[in-house]
């Protein structure tokens, strides 16, 4: 009698067993149609709903809607690939020398731009995909100039136009009187003032999915004058034109702009925004500073624009190709 009794147990527990390895559909019919009656306390196994939600999507949704090209020349392009170990510096998108036949303009050292700012320039182009090589890699070298005053928050206040569209805000009187002031705040220059120039790169190193953007810049002074922006004193910002304001060549919050010396980047496109700016050393002539890339996420993009580079001599502008 005691033996049949182990063997019962023996059986249950083979069945346990066979239940946990067959597949979960078979699991969810199983506990549905036929354990929730024989069980004793059956009716606590919850019921599966197979039912979709209402205004389920029929196609799936793209988790970031694309946005217009900027340049009149622009393309926009999907992101195919992006390797985790090297994330901060490379990824591929779906233009290639086909994609010239067909409207769309990639060539080598094509800048790649994310709603107006700056993100990498093409050091790849394929016959159907290209690579793209990220600011935040440091082999990637911009020169750049610090703008303050009138277009200095262009980008924030942009965002804060769109903002105070949104039904949300709108009904939350509070909040869109401080977002108005806040706007009205960002206006209150009349002038832009052409700063120190200087160099801009990446400090990402090959890490498995990096969440660091940090930009490093080196080489920031006002020795040479130009159209834009005079020359000014390194410690005191004071001009040799007695009719400039006496300013500071460099602080945290200005903005870093292409100066187009380099024939690659157009001139003005927004780059990034300067978070900290080093003491000068004993002896130094010029500014180094971090800044973080004005983009907003750098992991998330899925869709970026390609425009064309300033000159056609790739051959002496072309940056060296790296392998994964």
């Amino acid at each position: 009698m005691r033996k049949n009794n182990y063997q019962i147990y023996f059986v249950l527990a083979l069945g346990l067993l066979l239940l946990f390895a067959v597949p979960a559909r078979v699991q969810n019919v199983l506990r549905s149609q036929f354990l929730r009656p024989i069980l004793p306390f059956g009716y606590l196994i919850p019921k599966k709903n197979h039912k979709l939600p209402k205004n389920y999507p029929s196609q799936p949704v793209e988790a970031s809607t694309p946005f217009r090209p900027s340049h009149p020349n622009g393309s926009l392009a999907k992101i195919l690939y992006r390797n985790p170990s090297t994330w901060n510096d490379f990824f591929w998108i779906d233009l290639g020398e086909a994609s010239n036949q067909q409207g769309s303009k990639i060539v080598l050292n094509s800048p790649v731009l994310y709603d107006g700012s700056l993100i990498g320039i093409i050091d790849y182009v394929g016959k159907k995909q290209s690579r793209v090589q990220l600011i935040t890699n440091s082999n990637l070298t911009i020169s750049v100039r610090a703008l303050r005053g009138e277009n200095q928050y262009l980008d924030l206040h942009n965002h804060l136009g769109g903002s105070l569209s949104s039904p949300i805000i709108q009904e939350a009187g509070a909040l869109q009187f401080e977002l108005s002031k806040l706007k009205n705040c960002l206006q209150s220059e009349t002038q832009n003032w052409y700063l120190a120039k200087g160099e801009i790169y990446g400090a990402s190193e090959p890490l498995w999915r990096s969440k660091s953007h940090l930009l490093l810049g080196r080489g920031f002074n006002c020795e040479n004058g130009d159209e834009k922006g005079v020359q000014r004193d390194l410690i005191t910002g004071k001009s040799l034109d007695a009719l400039e304001r006496e300013i500071s060549i460099l602080k945290r919050g200005d903005l870093l702009i292409t100066t187009g010396l380099d024939g690659v980047f157009p001139e003005g496109l927004q780059v990034a925004r300067v978070t900290e700016v080093e003491d000068l050393t004993e002896g130094s002539f010029a500014y180094s500073l971090k800044a973080r890339p004005i983009a907003p996420s750098l992991n998330d993009l899925q869709y970026v624009e390609v425009i064309l580079p300033v000159e056609y001599k790739y051959e002496k502008v072309s940056l060296k190709a790296f392998s994964n």
